[in-house]
């Protein structure tokens, strides 16, 4: 199995998406701040046309000349009031606002007392940043109210992600096959799972303690491994493994072998100074 997905399209058009993306994510941050205060303009503008309204209310009118009754009757008709503006909740910082650094992992929070209306602590709270998790929760909303059962399947082609990877999507990884819910527990107990090659978490010859405890099954469980039952020696293959993968059924017991979790963090930290260099 490819350790390493073989992009379609260059560095250099990927990079030009990616110098796009964020062109235009600055222009909707533009936007959506130009909007903000337009927002906080119009209870202003609501009430200035309520104060000149009254104004000419209270000015004393010329006498009228003779008109015909029907527009007489309608210039006696009263103008509708104004409607007043409704209260725009804006939370306002004091001095003791808490002003929060590094002990907030986060790049931007903010903490807001509603009875009050007062910010209680904040960091970067006027920045217009994008929702993040936000997105994701609202895609699953829109997906579930257009599913009439929400036990259907919908299956992931290869197109799908191979339009996700060229475009530089973010992204869930797929492996082939097909999920199939059985009866009762699948290969249910203890085993030891061998690696044959080096891998992210694996070193070739290794065996590490696992379990499986799952009713769901694959058409394709993976070939890179295999897993061994302690007591009877019945074995299998599974799982899918390369240098930043680790995919199958059984469940790691780390404290059976350490290095695994070492493994883990080593590679994520490389991965993410891959990434920046990337950027």
């Amino acid at each position: 199995m490819e350790d390493q997905y073989q992009f379609t399209s260059s560095e250099e058009e990927r990079a030009a998406r990616r110098a796009a993306r964020i062109q235009a994510r600055r222009l909707r941050q533009r936007a959506r701040r130009r909007r903000l205060l337009l927002r906080s303009l119009l209870p202003a503008a609501a009430l200035l046309a309520a104060f000149l309204w009254l104004a000419g209310q209270r000015a004393p009118a010329a006498e009228p000349e003779e008109q015909p009754m029907t527009a007489r009757a309608a210039e006696e008709d009263p103008p509708p009031p104004a409607a007043e503006p409704e209260e725009r909740f804006s939370p306002q910082e004091t001095a003791s606002t808490v002003r929060l650094g590094e002990e907030v992992s986060s790049g931007y929070a903010v903490l807001i007392d509603l009875d009050s209306g007062t910010v209680l602590a904040e960091k970067d709270s006027h920045t217009a940043v994008s929702p993040a998790s936000m997105t994701k929760i609202l895609t699953i909303l829109v997906a579930a109210e257009q599913i009439g059962d929400l036990n259907d399947t919908a299956p992931v082609t290869q197109e799908i992600t191979d339009f996700c990877f060229s475009n530089d999507c973010s992204v869930a990884g797929f492996l082939p096959g097909e999920a199939v819910r059985r009866e009762r527990l699948v290969r249910f107990g203890y085993a030891q799972l061998c690696a044959e090659e080096d891998s992210l978490l694996f070193r070739a010859g290794e065996s590490v303690p696992v379990h499986e405890f799952h009713y769901w099954d694959s058409t394709q469980n993976g070939e890179d491994l295999t897993a061994v039952k302690p007591l009877t020696g019945r074995s299998w293959r599974c799982g899918f493994v390369g240098k930043r993968l680790y995919a199958a059924f059984p469940h790691l017991y780390f404290a059976g072998c350490p290095q695994l979790a070492e493994r883990f963090v080593r590679a994520a930290e490389l991965y993410r100074k891959e990434r920046i260099c990337h950027e």
